[in-house]
């Protein structure tokens, strides 16, 4: 009885030290598969913060300018006779476009510069009467990071205000009495100036291979701005009111590509947003 005993407590013994081992085996297993998930586990990093884009327009104050309006057809080809005879007797028409186009002269900054219309211009206008424009009418708007825009052409637009502002101070009225020919000499010389400045920086901006989708639009206000130094100069050679009127219609001219640039440059944003 008493070996019977002792045999059970020795399988007793047996079994706790098998019991024992399996566990510490088990245990070393979930070490073992602990350690290859930190070892094969992914970085989760933390998540980025959005980014954010401040929006930028350039919002330049706005002067209001006049003008003879001497027609308003609903087809161009009926109000290019008028254009025609109104060229034949020395004087520009700029066309709005249409429809209705119209046919505007002069760009004056006194409402009431236009006390008398001239006779060519009266025998041959129809609905005659003085309408007025915007200077700065639309914005430049862009994102801080379009850096093409911000380095490039808004300096260009800056100049641009900054001479087209000075020459509707100029042009008050109509006739070339307003100045003495050395005041004419003065003013017209500082535009010159600014004009050239302008010039340069389009040429620059051109050069630059970001400018391919602006560059109708520049080289149109680069050519509206050789027509109007030229009509300047003419007015220092001609001295009569026909000349500043011609010139007027030119300033006109460059006034209307300068808010398509900037309607351009505005289309650009926004495709590259």
């Amino acid at each position: 009885m008493k070996k019977y005993v002792l045999v059970r407590i020795g399988l007793l013994l047996v079994g706790i030290i098998a019991a024992f081992a399996a566990i510490q085996g088990l245990g070393s297993y979930l070490v073992e598969q602990i350690s290859q998930f930190d070892e094969t586990a992914p970085i989760l990093e933390e998540p980025s913060e959005p980014k954010i884009i401040k929006r930028q327009t350039l919002r330049l104050e706005t002067v209001e300018f006049y003008m003879l309006q001497v027609g308003s057809f609903a087809e161009a080809a009926v109000g290019q006779e008028i254009i025609d005879r109104l060229a034949d007797a020395g004087y520009r028409v700029y066309t709005k476009e249409g429809p209705p186009y119209k046919l505007w002269l002069g760009c004056f900054s006194d409402k009431e510069a236009m006390n008398e219309i001239p006779q060519a211009v009266a025998q041959y206008g129809q609905d005659i009467f003085v309408v007025s424009g915007l200077l700065n009418e639309v914005a430049l708007s862009f994102n801080e990071d379009q850096n093409f825009i911000k380095e490039r052409l808004v300096p260009v637009i800056g100049e641009s205000d900054i001479m087209l502002k000075h020459s509707l101070k100029m042009f008050q009225r109509t006739e070339y009495q307003q100045y003495t020919e050395a005041i004419w000499q003065e003013m017209i010389d500082q535009l010159s100036t600014e004009i050239a400045n302008i010039e340069l920086e389009n040429e620059n901006i051109l050069a630059d291979e970001h400018s391919q989708v602006l560059a109708k639009a520049l080289v149109d206000f680069d050519d509206s701005l050789e027509n109007y130094q030229q009509s300047l100069q003419m007015i220092l050679e001609k001295k009569n009111d026909q000349i500043v009127l011609l010139a007027q219609s030119y300033l006109q001219q460059a006034i209307g590509c300068y808010h398509r640039l900037i309607i351009a440059a505005n289309q650009l944003s926004e495709a590259e947003r």
